[in-house]
């Protein structure tokens, strides 16, 4: 589970203080520190830095998609259309220019044995972390685990995770 921990507490602590968007210290502790999470804490960060180097990989990897001339955002009024496009380029160009992207080739290179056994590993936990997000009782949740977990493999450079159970809202 410790992939999704990082994404799915800020699903689950979103109503800290009336919607208001900012700074939360006692949750955050509550979450990292070491001391408060019996060791857990650090580890959790590291997961967390290590997601969000897969996610500026995956943004830098749909740039070239939205840099079409045939893309075009739709809220009905076109000039905003426009900016928002702009904004959304902005940022997948930020996203790119950072130096240190996640490389998942490095990651699955070396001996071919070692590789698609790493390889095979990764699919195994996906897979278990997708079933286990079966078991979620909160709807909104298990949505989300379930969509982070198939996005970070996906973005790992993994195909699809063929799900046993679709997320319903039993």
């Amino acid at each position: 589970m410790s992939p999704c921990f990082p994404c799915v507490s800020p699903v689950r602590s979103d109503n800290w203080s009336g919607q208001r968007w900012g700074h939360n210290i006692s949750e955050f502790q509550q979450r990292f520190d070491a001391e408060l999470t019996e060791g857990e804490g650090p580890r959790r960060l590291r997961n967390l830095y290590f997601l969000f180097l897969i996610e500026l990989r995956a943004l830098s990897k749909v740039l070239p998609y939205f840099e079409r001339p045939d893309f075009l955002l739709y809220t009905g009024d076109p000039a905003q259309d426009s900016r928002n496009k702009d904004l959304l380029l902005e940022l997948l160009r930020l996203a790119k220019s950072f130096p240190l992207h996640f490389d998942e080739n490095s990651m699955f290179a070396g001996d071919k044995k070692e590789a698609a056994k790493l390889k095979e590993d990764f699919r195994f936990h996906f897979r278990n972390i997708s079933r286990i997000m079966d078991c979620v009782g909160c709807f909104k949740c298990r949505l989300w685990g379930k969509l982070q977990v198939q996005q970070e493999h996906t973005d790992l450079g993994n195909e699809e995770i063929s799900c046993s159970n679709e997320v319903s809202q039993s």
